[in-house]
C-alpha cells in the first residue's frame, strides 16, 4: 500500500495536509509545523517516504488505546525517521497532541491562528483498520510526505 500525505498549509505551530492513498482522499492529517532546528515534540518529520510498521510494544500508551478502542493492537510506526523516534499516526484535534507524530482527522479548521483537527476518532478508526489490515495480511504500508506546492503536485 502506498500512501501520499501531501502538506498545504502551514501556520506557526500547525500544518495541515491531506492523506491519499491511489488519488483517492482518506484524511486530513495536523502536524506540528516546520523548524530550522528540532525541538523536541513540537518539530514535523521531514519530507520523504517512509515504512509503517506495527511497533508492538506494550508501552502505557499502548495500553491506552487498547482500552479506548476495540479494534487496536499496536501502534502504526513510520521507520527510519531522521532524528525522531516513535512518530506514530494516532487521535488528536491539536499541534500540541502530536509530539511529532500524525493526527488523523476528517476535517481541518483554523482557531486562533493554527489549524485544528476535526472528529479525529472516527478518522482513526477508519484509517487504523485500513493500514492494520494491510499489515496483517503482511503488505508493506509505505507513506511519502510532500512539502511541494499542492498546486504543483502530479495529482
Amino acid at each position: 500500500m502506498e500512501l501520499v500525505l501531501q502538506r498545504m498549509s502551514e501556520k506557526t505551530n500547525s500544518t495541515y495536509g491531506i492523506l491519499f492513498e491511489r488519488e483517492k482522499q482518506q484524511c486530513f492529517v495536523i502536524e506540528d509545523a516546520s523548524r530550522v532546528v528540532k525541538v523536541a515534540g513540537k518539530t514535523r518529520v521531514p519530507a520523504g517516504r517512509y515504512q509503517i510498521k506495527f511497533r508492538e510494544v506494550l508501552s502505557g500508551m499502548t495500553k491506552e488505546y487498547r482500552a479506548k478502542y476495540d479494534n487496536f493492537t499496536w501502534h502504526l510506526e513510520l521507520q527510519d525517521v531522521p532524528n525522531f523516534k516513535y512518530v506514530y499516526g494516532h487521535v488528536g484535534n491539536y499541534h500540541r497532541n502530536t509530539e511529532g507524530c500524525l493526527l488523523f482527522n476528517l476535517g481541518v479548521r483554523e482557531q486562533k491562528g493554527e489549524w485544528v483537527g476535526i472528529d479525529s476518532v472516527r478518522a482513526f478508526k477508519r484509517i487504523y483498520d485500513k493500514l492494520s489490515k494491510a499489515l496483517y495480511m503482511q503488505e508493506q504500508v509505505w507513506i511519502t510526505i510532500r512539502d511541494e506546492d499542492y498546486m504543483t503536485s502530479p495529482f
